[in-house]
């Protein structure tokens, strides 16, 4: 972090916003010498009395110290009283964070004995402070003003990755996290559409780290560099949020210990969006030679409306019915990042929820004669329970056989208001996806 940012405090310029908060239960309290002698955690602590706030901690009381940042002296003390919200504090070690508090020992202590202080929903969180809505002097929170600085962000990618990346002014992520803890809640959404090298998921995964809030991000991006910085970025910083020359870091103590790790449990799913060069690449003509389109040249627009709906139909890149008798082959041409056209596996079942509005609960492979089966389970918008089956097609003499199977061993444990289908198949009461896959596909196309 540069030590010209505008409104963060640094170790060196405010070190009294830098200390550790411990919370638990003591193994005993007693007061002596002036001093409130008592055992937390494993460690013994002694805390002046002057400096011990709200009523004098006993020794079933859950009790909070206030540790200096090298944890050999004990700040503040008392005792932590039940949340309004009934919710669970836990016996934990606040460790400091990069920027230290907003608050001094002495005004986090009185906060925290005044119910003023808003404690994390995981014991890796961070504690936070508590405004009451009549307190605010307006509905938008402002913040103080700050500046990011562009070396910073580029300092940070050639840490994660050792070389230099083909990426112009990143942002740090320190800035993002500012914006984003400052506009959102601990459970929001948060969507970048310009998301370059990623910098927004970085900072969303690093409050996430610190707070163990919940918040989620959406971003889009066009470049070329997706799969060779954005990607592996997420991939890195859910690894470790510390990196060196491409290398993630140990601890201080350099030995990496079970509950050392600054890894997080993360999942994310990209989706590429077909583009319009992909669907002219993929557009396929059947010919056809006569009188009736020797006509038809004649009338240029007309020819050329007549050619797109009647002569392409069956092309990839508008929907090939046939290649649903096998929907885990279903191929496109995409133009690589070298400008070379490629064949590319589409995976039509994600692409079916997304137009249909799937939010999707549950999905299964099954394997039936040696083929793939796959049974996608969700709720839509409306709240009907929706079903998708997908195979490949079998021969008609053998879907009866098929039927009873999937009853017997896909369908037996889920309850459904809706079930699709592709391909001919005798299952009961089954759509055919192929059916609603175009009319989604093409609604109010002309």
């Amino acid at each position: 972090m540069s030590d010209n940012m505008v409104g963060l405090a640094t170790r060196s310029r405010r070190p009294n916003l830098h200390f550790h908060i411990l919370v638990g239960r003591p193994d005993k309290v007693e007061v002596a010498d002036n001093e409130l002698l008592m055992t937390l955690g494993g460690i013994k602590s002694h805390v002046p009395i002057t400096n011990v706030f709200g009523d004098m901690p006993e020794k079933d009381d859950l009790i909070f110290v206030c540790l200096s940042y090298d944890k050999k002296r004990f700040l503040t003390a008392g005792s932590v009283p039940l949340p309004l919200d009934q919710r669970t504090v836990f016996e934990a070690f606040y460790s400091c964070p990069d920027k230290g508090w907003r608050h001094d020992p002495v005004s986090m202590a009185k906060r925290i004995v005044d119910n003023r202080i808003l404690w994390p929903s995981a014991p890796n969180g961070r504690p936070r402070k508590k405004t009451f809505r009549e307190e605010l002097q307006s509905e938008f929170t402002g913040f103080s003003s700050y500046v990011g600085f562009t070396r910073d962000g580029t300092m940070e990618l050639t840490n994660l990755f050792s070389v230099d990346v083909p990426v112009s002014f990143p942002k740090p992520s320190y800035t993002i996290s500012i914006l984003v803890e400052q506009a959102s809640e601990q459970n929001s959404l948060v969507v970048d559409y310009f998301a370059g090298s990623g910098t927004t998921a970085h900072a969303v995964m690093n409050l996430n780290r610190e707070e163990g809030s919940n918040r989620k991000y959406i971003l889009v991006e066009m470049a070329d560099y997706f799969d060779t910085v954005l990607k592996p970025r997420i991939q890195k910083v859910a690894y470790s949020d510390k990196w060196k020359d491409g290398r993630p870091v140990l601890p201080e103590n350099g030995q990496i210990q079970l509950f050392d790790t600054t890894g997080q449990s993360h999942m994310f799913q990209y989706v590429r969006l077909e583009s319009y060069d992909d669907v002219f690449h993929n557009i396929r003509f059947r010919a056809k030679s006569g009188p009736q389109l020797n006509f038809l040249e004649q009338l240029p627009d007309y020819f050329l409306s007549y050619k797109l709906e009647h002569e392409t139909g069956g092309s990839p890149g508008l929907l090939d019915l046939e290649q649903f008798q096998r929907p885990f082959e279903y191929q496109l041409l995409v133009t690589g990042s070298d400008g070379v056209l490629e064949p590319q596996t589409v995976d039509l079942a994600a692409t079916f929820n997304f137009l249909i509005g799937l939010a999707v609960h549950t999905t299964r492979h099954y394997e039936y004669q040696g083929q793939p089966y796959a049974r996608v389970c969700g709720a839509m918008p409306d709240g009907q329970r929706v079903c998708v089956l997908w195979r490949n097609v079998l021969p008609i003499a053998q879907l009866d056989a098929e039927r009873d199977w999937a009853l017997a061993h896909v369908l037996h444990d889920v309850a459904y208001d809706r079930l699709y289908v592709n391909g001919e198949n005798t299952l009961p009461g089954a759509l055919l996806i192929e059916d609603e896959f175009k009319r989604r596909m093409f609604q109010g196309a002309r």
